[in-house]
């Protein structure tokens, strides 16, 4: 049960991150453009083509606050914790890039702003197929190995420092 609250944690972030790695990649295209876009990732303003500084900016500073949330502030942690807050970021960000694929092309030809879908559903279509997303998720499940590989170390050191069922110590489940 104690897990529990790391994976929703692991769950919201994953969310959390497509979503505004969406946000900031309409954005930076958008800028590029020279078009300004509001949330709903309608045209808003036609200028001359710009460089999105502050959107690469936050994009950064995002994914190292993702990081840390993922996979560096659980380190210390009990193996199950560090696999559930990994693991729920996995599972959250994986089936939003899934589903970004699955949105439609008649969703992004409403769309005034190239191809993007409006509103929300445009974030997840950007954010889903983000390369900062599929690296995130890939150092998340590099994150779920290594706690996993560490178990697995501390078992073999000691096998009778275990108090799980089936262990040394505890006899036969």
């Amino acid at each position: 049960m104690r897990a529990a609250p790391w994976f929703i944690g692991g769950l919201a972030v994953g969310v959390a991150y497509v979503l505004i790695m969406g946000i900031s990649t309409v954005q930076i295209a958008a800028a590029r453009g020279g078009v300004v876009v509001d949330l709903r990732n309608e045209v808003v303003e036609v200028g001359s083509p710009s460089t999105p500084i502050l959107q690469w900016f936050v994009s950064a500073v995002l994914g190292v606050l993702t990081f840390y949330a993922i996979v560096l502030h659980p380190r210390r942690r009990d193996v199950v914790v560090r696999v559930a807050a990994a693991g729920g970021f996995v599972v959250a960000a994986l089936a939003l890039s899934a589903w970004s694929l699955a949105i439609d092309d008649d969703a992004a030809s409403e769309a005034v702003s190239a191809g993007t879908a409006l509103g929300w559903k445009g974030w997840i279509q950007e954010g889903g197929t983000n390369a900062a997303v599929h690296l995130m998720i890939g150092l998340a499940i590099l994150a779920i190995m290594r706690a996993l590989a560490d178990r697995s170390e501390a078992v073999k050191a000691d096998p009778w420092d275990s108090t799980e069922p089936g262990s040394a110590r505890t006899g036969p489940a």
